[in-house]
């Protein structure tokens, strides 16, 4: 079950009218609204699987690069250590990256 179907239940059993009796109601909706909201739904999730199957590309600078531009040896180990923990949380959560 998807996070969004997920969502749709919760909204779904907040919308039931509970009586006293232990009967559950819901309201009534059309057939071509719920084509209409099952198509959105449809098309959100097709529309996050292509975000997450996406590369983002980061441009990549090594030291050299970046004491060239006018930063010091210690500015460009950590600009590089910054880069790398970048890169790594992208991948942990599932962004490609590709250097440039």
């Amino acid at each position: 079950m998807t996070a969004l179907n997920k969502q749709a239940q919760v909204i779904i059993s907040d919308i039931r009218l509970k009586h006293g009796s232990g009967d559950v109601y819901a309201p009534i909706i059309r057939w071509d609204e719920f084509e209409v909201i099952t198509g959105a739904l449809e098309a959100a999730e097709r529309r996050i699987a292509e975000l997450e199957a996406r590369e983002v590309a980061v441009k990549q600078f090594d030291d050299f690069q970046i004491v060239h531009y006018g930063g010091s040896e210690d500015y460009a180990k950590g600009y590089i250590d910054c880069q790398n923990n970048y890169n790594k949380a992208l991948t942990a959560t599932g962004i490609g990256v590709k250097g440039e």
